[in-house]
């Protein structure tokens, strides 16, 4: 005759006779250690988490046996009633709130093991990077040839170019000891552009070791570091944010030093702000085309002022997703109208930085948080 211990006997509603802990047909002594393992699970929840989540790790065996009990009559589950008793005692314990999608961590109820494992959640840091020097990705950019593993034409370094990922993960990893990060961007400027405005980013941190710590070290440690990059504006974001950066896009406005083949006149500056409200049709450039959909995108031009005129500079304002060097040179009139098109006249872009991004809906999103 199949003996129930009084927990597993209550959860069912049985029939079956009562036994002590450790003979129980279904969880055999399981439901009895429960309260020592919040006990330890108290001790070991770090002093700053504001919320916390859990998970319980059941042997299949014990699930198995229950279902044949349930042969004789359906009761709760065993892993939602142990779920049920952590979180209420934790709850009363610590205070802390019960939060499964923006806790500080998990705490997680291994009965296989008869252990718990308390792990901090993934954290999220809003910032914006500015951009100093050419020849610097925003993403890592493993090299091709040695797929990351180094040889000559990386330098051995394992990677085409230095990237703006690495440099602020790496110091990342170091202050909140994480196994690893992820950068997740509004966009991307190409290698040889700079930037000056700051791109709006969030940094993933994953499996800190460390939980929420004054971002001032952060901040501080990273501007230090080189006169590459520099951030700014960091918040502590939840995982939503990462979304709404990676799917928001927002008009800029760069500064371009142009090359111009005959002598800048008075009359190409004129030509070129007759560009100003302009609608602009961009096939997929030749330099991108190996990689995106062969289609004609249309933009338009906001505003644009000639800066300087010998050499020749000028501000374009433009919305997003436009190509500017291709608005410039025309790409095999590729992008109609284009500034050297208008011209009459081969036009290089020599130098292109982000001035300004337009991205105030998102400063009063973030700054709501």
């Amino acid at each position: 005759m199949l003996k129930l211990c009084a927990y597993c006997k209550k959860r069912n509603f049985s029939e079956f006779k009562e036994c002590e802990n450790e003979k129980c047909f279904i969880c055999k002594g399981a439901s009895a250690r429960i309260k020592k393992m919040i006990e330890s699970a108290v001790l070991l929840i770090p002093k700053e988490w504001e919320s916390f989540a859990i998970s319980t790790e059941i042997p299949h065996e014990i699930m198995a046996r229950e279902e044949e009990i349930w042969d004789f009559g359906l009761g709760e589950s065993i892993k939602n009633d142990f779920n049920k008793k952590i979180v209420s005692t934790l709850i009363k314990k610590t205070g802390l709130d019960y939060n499964v999608s923006k806790s500080n961590g998990k705490i997680i109820f291994d009965f296989t093991k008869n252990e718990i494992r308390v792990l901090n959640s993934n954290i999220f840091i809003f910032g914006r990077y500015k951009k100093f020097r050419t020849e610097l990705a925003q993403s890592e950019w493993t090299c091709k040839t040695c797929n990351g593993n180094g040889c000559e034409k990386c330098d051995f370094a394992g990677v085409k170019y230095r990237s703006i990922e690495t440099i602020i993960g790496n110091i990342a990893k170091k202050i909140y000891c994480a196994k690893d990060t992820e950068l997740h961007c509004s966009g991307r400027e190409d290698i040889d552009v700079l930037n000056f405005a700051g791109r709006p980013f969030v940094l993933e941190l994953h499996g800190p070791a460390k939980n929420k710590i004054d971002l001032k070290i952060f901040l501080e440690c990273t501007n230090k570091s080189g006169d590459e990059i520099k951030i700014n504006d960091l918040k502590y974001v939840s995982n939503s944010e990462v979304a709404l950066i990676s799917d928001s896009h927002f008009d800029k406005a760069y500064e371009s030093e142009i090359e111009i083949e005959r002598k800048f006149s008075i009359k190409d500056e004129k030509k070129i702000l007759l560009l100003k409200n302009r609608i602009l049709y961009q096939r997929t450039p030749e330099r991108v085309s190996h990689r995106r959909s062969d289609l004609i995108r249309k933009r338009k031009i906001l505003d644009l002022k000639v800066i300087k005129k010998n050499p020749c500079k000028i501000y374009i304002l433009a919305e997003a997703g436009t190509y500017i060097k291709e608005f410039i040179n025309g790409d095999n009139e590729r992008t109609k109208p284009n500034i050297s098109g208008e011209l009459g006249k081969k036009t290089t872009c020599l130098k292109l930085s982000v001035v300004e991004i337009h991205d105030e809906f998102l400063q009063d999103i973030i700054e709501a948080k």
